[in-house]
């Protein structure tokens, strides 16, 4: 982590959201469009990612209408490779919000990068993700942005 990713993540520790209910743990990931959190729930102590539309997304309606579409989509898909998403809404700050299922890991690229896996194991990460298309397919969901990184 260089120093830029520590202070973010220092800049987002102890935040909190939904009227106290979740509090922030630190950022998973940062983009254009938004911000992913690790987030853990005051009482029940669940660990979640609470992806966020940040800066002017967040105010075009087009966008956030994409956006928390998403959350209906993956309730209508419901396939065990495609994380689950518990809630949506509008934050205090007014920025759309997901609170999905926190998956532990790598991402596949890092997964790949670090382990070199084998062509067998390869072919069984390529058969959930092509599950998982078919399913987001035939509920009519199109994802836009399919990359190992994800």
């Amino acid at each position: 982590m260089d120093e830029a990713d520590d202070h973010e993540s220092r800049a987002v520790e102890g935040e909190t959201y939904l009227e106290g209910k979740l509090r922030a743990v630190r950022v998973i990931g940062e983009g254009g469009m938004g911000r992913v959190v690790e987030v853990v729930h005051t009482l029940t102590e669940h660990h979640r990612a609470l992806k966020t539309l940040r800066g002017p997304l967040a105010h075009d309606p087009r966008a956030v209408k994409r956006f928390l579409r998403e959350a209906s989509a993956a309730g209508r898909i419901g396939n065990p490779h495609i994380v689950e998403i518990f809630d949506a809404g509008y934050l205090a700050s007014g920025e759309p919000y997901l609170l999905m299922e926190l998956l532990d890991g790598a991402t596949l690229l890092d997964w790949i990068d670090a382990s070199a896996p084998s062509w067998v194991a390869l072919l069984d990460v390529f058969v959930q993700a092509c599950d998982a298309l078919e399913a987001a397919h035939a509920a009519g969901v199109v994802h836009r942005d399919l990359k190992p990184e994800n």
